[in-house]
């Protein structure tokens, strides 16, 4: 058990403050600053429990920080939280729940008069702290509080965001972070709004969390530079100022220690071919692995092989797949072959050891070794190899850059992408099929056209023929993907659940080695970014961390605020994923420290 410090054992002067045992740790709590406790308290003693004992409660969240941020100041919740939204709403339902006074009869305006005096303030001492004390209040006022119309005092909400995210001389990276990203989950901040804040980006520095009985460490690196702030004295006295370039990043930590910090790059691209938002690089040059296997799946099409052999969408589903070799994967893939009249001899791809860990312990309980019709690509070989006879080409050597197959998937990709055709570059992928790369832009460019194909199928008159049927196969693709999810990932795999969840607004495909396509119809939502239309979304984890880089599309979407809450908090296990360790144990989590940036 740890006992109160002797600054806690210093503000018992008076009967309102008593010493209460929450969790293992002693504290001295004041009562008038927390009335909770005192009711708390009064129902120990009417119920008889013996008052000469130190009264004990249950750990409560953030107590801890809880306790500094209300003695110490407000502030302090800022130097001593996760960057996470999610734990800044429980911090406030925490503070309401112990009956916690944070707004002191303060409204939005009062909040901005307390930001301008800090401003006209020249005594730094003095302006910083009650601003940055403000500031929490203004998270906290957007995160709990009651506003008379949210349509009328949007606008002052947005007033202070603008002026906290501008005022970098007061308010240090975490409270911009979090006042913005509280802004825009309460308010529908217009486009424009968005670009203002956006001329004032919020730069992420590394981070590095080092906690003990006595410490709270937290080291903040901009660029080349450190500054290190201690939030409770201890013995940490010496610390190497590492020399870091700022990234946009994804960290997991271990116990409060950074142990990973993962690079993202990311590009949001309207079917115009418009970039509207990006992260990191939106020109990095990515291969795109089994994220193009939507476009594999057009140049398929345009071969007439799905008609000619009866391929319904659950086939094409599974050609567009990176499927868990379930049964009925196999299954279907075993059915595609019979269509075509092939055998799984005939396929180029190989075994390989199943994407579903289901799937392998069953496998390693039966000694089964997979084959090639168990490779998560065998739905995509199926519907090549039809091609080929579609092409009237030998199937022999379908998978070679230089068979008619090939070159026909070559010719879509460069007529897709238009006059930057000559940035797409080919290499071989996992599966022993040529494998285009190309900036991230492009490749999200991509999937806008295909998110547009099912907004402009029937609506668009002024197509040429050849331009409807692409555009026709390019929705059915859509579709399939859509309508059949199981097929294109497996049980409990992120581009099902990313489907099945969104319900026919989007749909996501993984590729390899942390490359990841979302197509997003045309809403409300996407023109509100700007788009014009559908928008395709494109994301790379530069060390190829798949755990990150569903983490990091989940933020992207978060941030873009793509669909309703309710949707996003339903795959919240993919954005927040907690990590553990072989017994079971918590051992860290998940942090993005990164914003989706006006392009």
């Amino acid at each position: 058990m740890e006992s109160a410090t002797i600054q806690q054992r210093q503000r018992a002067r008076d009967g309102s403050t008593v010493q209460i045992l929450i969790g293992d740790i002693e504290y001295a709590i004041d009562m008038t600053k927390m009335p909770y406790f005192d009711s708390y308290l009064s129902f120990q003693r009417s119920s008889g429990q013996d008052s000469t004992q130190l009264p004990t409660h249950d750990e409560i969240p953030f107590f801890r920080v809880i306790d500094k941020g209300i003695n110490d100041g407000f502030r302090h919740f800022f130097r001593c939280m996760p960057t996470r939204l999610s734990d800044y709403r429980l911090l406030c339902e925490t503070l309401e729940f112990l009956c916690v006074d944070v707004l002191s009869t303060r409204n939005i305006r009062s909040i901005m008069d307390d930001f301008q005096s800090g401003k006209n303030d020249r005594d730094e001492r003095n302006v910083k702290s009650p601003a940055r004390d403000s500031a929490f209040r203004l998270l906290y006022l957007f995160l709990l509080g009651d506003f008379e119309s949210d349509v009328r005092d949007s606008n002052l909400a947005y007033q202070a965001t603008l002026f906290v995210v501008s005022h970098r001389e007061i308010f240090e990276y975490r409270i911009r972070q979090m006042v913005r990203e509280a802004y825009e989950e309460r308010f529908d901040a217009s486009v424009n709004q968005l670009h203002q804040l956006d001329k004032w980006p919020i730069d992420p520095p590394a981070l590095v969390f080092l906690e003990d009985e006595l410490a709270i460490v937290i080291m903040e690196v901009s660029k080349c530079s450190a500054s290190f702030r201690l939030a409770d004295k201890g013995p940490h006295d010496a610390i190497m100022q590492p020399k870091l370039e700022r990234k946009d990043l994804v960290i997991s930590d271990r116990g409060g220690v950074v142990e990973n910090r993962h690079i993202i790059h990311a590009s949001v691209v309207d079917a115009a071919g418009k970039l509207l938002f990006a992260v990191g690089d939106p020109g990095r040059m990515t291969l795109a692995r089994s994220a193009a296997k939507p476009i594999q799946a057009l140049a398929i099409l345009e071969t007439g092989a799905c008609d000619q052999f009866g391929f319904d969408d659950t086939d094409l589903a599974l050609i567009c797949a990176s499927h868990s070799s379930e049964d009925r994967h196999i299954a279907r893939a075993r059915s595609m072959l019979r269509k075509v009249g092939a055998e799984e001899t005939d396929l180029r791809c190989g075994g390989h050891a199943a994407l579903s860990d289901v799937v392998n312990r069953a496998w390693i309980k039966e000694d089964f070794v997979p084959t090639a019709i168990c490779n998560n690509c065998s739905g995509k070989h199926a519907g090549m190899l039809a091609g080929a006879k579609a092409l009237g080409s030998d199937v022999k050597d379908y998978h070679m850059p230089t068979h008619p197959m090939q070159l026909q998937v070559r010719r879509i990709f460069e007529e897709l992408c238009g006059p930057d055709k000559d940035l797409l570059l080919w290499g071989l992928d996992g599966c022993n099929l040529p494998a285009p790369a190309c900036p991230l832009f492009m490749l999200g460019k991509l999937y806008a056209l295909l998110a547009a194909s099912s907004d402009v199928v029937g609506n668009n008159p002024t197509q040429n023929g050849s331009d409807q049927i692409r555009t026709s196969y390019l929705n059915r693709t859509f579709q399939a993907m859509s309508r059949y999810p199981e097929y294109v990932g497996g049980e409990g795999r992120f581009c099902t659940e990313l489907a099945k969840t969104f319900q026919g607004i989007l749909i996501g495909k993984l590729g390899a080695d942390g490359c990841y396509g979302l197509s997003i119809r045309k809403s409300k939502q996407t023109q509100k970014l700007g788009a014009k239309g559908a928008i395709g979304i494109s994301v790379k984890v530069e060390d190829g961390n798949i755990t990150i880089l569903y983490a990091a599309v989940m933020e992207i979407l978060e941030q873009l605020q793509i669909g309703t809450p309710e949707m996003r908090h339903a795959l919240g296990h993919f954005h927040l994923p907690k990590l553990y360790n072989t017994v079971g144990s918590l051992t860290g989590h998940i942090s993005h420290l990164f914003r989706v940036r006006s392009a």
